[in-house]
């Protein structure tokens, strides 16, 4: 097995086995919304193979840490969907990694 070989992951094709952990960035407007510098960090690592995005909250309840992106507003979806359209114009896999915080959160 070689790292920079292509494989088939399920039904998804990647380009080679390198998969970017995710990681909580804290980049974000006070709505949880990606911008501009959020589409450029995944698409410059769009040549890994496969990669996790940051954690994405699933809901205003789900808050605990401030400035993180969220996943649960239409504004918040069109701002991932430029991320993701981004990465792949440039061939990347991206999936995205949802959160909730558990107990701890806002929502309890």
């Amino acid at each position: 097995m070689k790292l920079l070989e292509k494989i088939q992951l399920g039904s998804v094709s990647l380009k080679n086995r390198i998969a970017m952990a995710a990681m909580t960035r804290g980049r974000t407007d006070s709505n949880g919304l990606v911008g501009g510098m959020t589409v450029e960090y995944y698409t410059q690592r769009a040549g890994a193979g496969l990669q996790f995005s940051e954690a994405i909250r699933i809901s205003e309840e789900a808050t605990r840490s401030p400035l993180t992106p969220g996943i649960f507003t239409d504004k918040q979806i069109a701002a991932w969907k430029k991320v993701t359209t981004a990465v792949h114009d440039k061939g990347g896999v991206i999936i995205a990694q949802l959160w909730h915080t558990g107990r701890g959160t806002s929502g309890g």
